[in-house]
């Protein structure tokens, strides 16, 4: 029986600040890896007077080390800067 694969990429403002090791983070990532996600963001995502974080996370169950790029956009619309997110796909050919 053919069972497709799916892969999940989800985006959202968690306000959890990854950056630190705290209880929030912790109890967030035992939920999420349940379903075998993982944060990608490693930068902060707001900046403010007093403080930055990375509260606009992406959480993925990809275990991709080369297949993607993930970089800040700073827009000045908003104290949070925007996540792109490149995914290199490979797509599978096959002869016929």
């Amino acid at each position: 029986m053919y069972t497709p694969k799916l892969n999940l990429i989800t985006c959202s403002d968690i306000n959890v600040n990854y950056l630190n090791d705290n209880d929030k983070k912790n109890e967030l990532d035992a939920v999420l890896n349940s379903y075998n996600l993982f944060s990608m963001v490693k930068f902060p995502t707001r900046i403010c007077n007093e403080s930055i974080s990375p509260i606009n996370n992406i959480f993925d169950d990809i275990i991709m080390t080369d297949n993607f790029e993930l970089f800040p956009l700073i827009s000045e619309l908003s104290d949070h800067d925007v996540q792109i997110i490149v995914l290199n796909v490979l797509q599978n050919s096959y002869l016929v």
